[in-house]
């Protein structure tokens, strides 16, 4: 899941810095090159979740974050309640204050109580701020969080807490990366900076990174892998579909064997269609991410259209392998939707079959995600610009109408329709978040597809001979973009 930013309305001004011009090493010097099109992000985060990466072979969260962090489209503020450790490049200023290299400091209190005076510095450039006290947050909060601390020292903490958020406030910061618990449970009473735990700080930079045109893994230090946007959501789809490693090993032996590429095509296809679609959910989140106009609405539609068409097309190719598999003949066509095509496919294996009997999750997906197919070529999926206050507008799309209760059912079976970010705006009218609705639809089809393949006998291929894959290491596949700290990288990138 991708963690929606706040709008900062105009606060940035003073701050807001760009990356500098195209790559001075890039040979494309065509009118058409881009330059990267977003301003820096602008991150606080809690001195020690900022975890230097220096071994390849295990990696955390917070190592991937920090390693993100450091490239030069983010500008990264540490900040600690005690002040940086020991050690940290110090500068003396001219009003007697000290600034400290990559991190910001809370000049003590001088007598006003609604202001602290900050210091934050990056290469060498102090700047001064203001952070602006919210007594009214600390009032409000006072007996929640740090309730299993003696009263004085759980103020103290509330106390810290709450000075840090403001102090990342006051850098104008998109994202404060921090596990302070009272923070969380006033997560939502700040609309500029948005509060969020490494694990969901990593998809947010993740996509900022991607939109820059920046597709990479942190190899160590301060070391960037760098990756072609192909292979990068490619090495994502098959870390998604990890059954993927036996099922297509099979597919391909076969086709060496018998010269027809047919089997080994379509297992490329279905990692190329889940690879594409994951390609349109960053144009989405992105897009949800943006202050919102009447153009957001149908970009938003345009791409949720995508995103479908591409995921009923890898579920649709899943089934043409099983359908070749089991050698089923020319008819019916392979449909795991139809019931003529599912009863064959038990006669040669139950297993396989079973994934879609009656009141399986396998069924209410497939049933869902056809009914969702099927009103692309109905009527155009409608949206609109929700008038939630005081939250800035949000877009919402207006679900199809399910006379079978297909997507009632979808939704009950996984999660409940709030899961699915589902609401009722007019009375008999059922609204979606589209970003919490693809991500849904992202996690349940990729379960899905992973079984299918799982269950698939490609053994039974009069050319496959054993043992197959089930790993890229087991396959042989050991290279930078498809080692285990490459694939975690991107996975946890893409958060989902």
């Amino acid at each position: 899941m991708i963690p929606r930013l706040g709008q900062h309305h105009g606060m940035l001004s003073a701050h807001v810095e760009w990356p500098r011009n195209p790559d001075p090493h890039d040979s494309d010097e065509s009118p058409f090159a881009p330059r990267p099109p977003l301003r820096k992000l602008r991150v606080v985060i809690d001195g020690e979740l900022y975890q230097v990466p220096a071994e390849l072979l295990e990696v955390t969260p917070e190592e991937v974050l920090t390693g993100l962090l450091m490239h030069d489209h983010v500008i990264c503020f540490r900040y600690a309640d005690n002040g940086p450790p020991p050690g940290t490049t110090m500068y003396e200023l001219t009003d007697g204050g000290r600034a400290y290299e990559g991190w910001v400091t809370v000049d003590p209190p001088n007598g006003q109580p609604d202001s602290r005076g900050i210091v934050f510095c990056t290469n060498r450039r102090p700047v001064r701020g203001t952070a602006y006290m919210d007594r009214h947050r600390r009032a409000r909060d006072e007996a929640v969080a740090y309730t299993d601390l003696p009263a004085a020292q759980a103020a103290d903490k509330r106390e810290a807490d709450a000075l840090a958020l403001q102090v990342a406030l006051g850098l104008d910061a998109d994202i404060f990366v921090t596990e302070r618990p009272y923070l969380y449970l006033s997560r939502g009473r700040s609309s500029r900076t948005k509060v969020l735990r490494p694990a969901e700080a990593l998809p947010v930079v993740g996509l900022y990174l991607r939109s820059q045109g920046v597709y990479s893994v942190v190899r160590n230090h301060d070391k960037h892998f760098p990756m072609r946007r192909g292979g990068y959501f490619a090495v994502g789809a098959m870390e998604l579909l990890p059954a993927v490693w036996r099922w297509s090993a099979a597919c391909d032996q076969e086709s060496v064997a018998t010269g027809e590429d047919t089997l080994s095509e379509l297992a490329g296809a279905l990692v190329q269609r889940v690879a594409k679609a994951l390609e349109c959910r960053d144009e989405l989140h992105r897009i949800v991410n943006r202050a919102k106009n009447n153009d957001s609405r149908s970009a938003v539609l345009s791409t949720l259209d995508n995103v479908l068409l591409l995921l009923s097309a890898a579920v649709d190719v899943s089934a043409r392998v099983a359908h070749r598999v089991l050698d089923l003949g020319e008819r019916p066509p392979a449909d795991w939707n139809r019931p003529d095509w599912v009863k064959k496919v038990r006669e040669r294996d139950k297993n396989l079959a079973a994934l879609v009997g009656e009141r399986t999750p396998g069924r209410q997906l497939v049933t869902g995600l056809a009914a969702l197919r099927d009103s692309l070529h109905a009527e155009t999926l409608r949206g609109l610009l929700s008038p939630d206050t005081p939250a800035p507008a949000s877009i919402l799309f207006t679900l199809p109408p399910s006379p079978g209760g297909e997507l009632a059912a979808l939704f009950d079976w996984f999660g409940g329709a709030a899961a699915w970010g589902v609401r009722e705006i007019h009375p008999g009218e059922l609204y979606a978040d589209p970003g919490m609705f693809v991500d849904q639809l992202f996690t349940r089809t990729l379960g899905f597809l992973n079984v299918v393949m799982a269950r698939t006998p490609v053994e039974r291929l009069p050319h496959v001979r054993g043992p197959l894959p089930d790993s890229p290491e087991s396959a042989g596949r050991v290279l930078n973009r498809y080692s285990e700290t490459s694939r975690r990288s991107i996975r946890w990138q893409l958060g989902l």
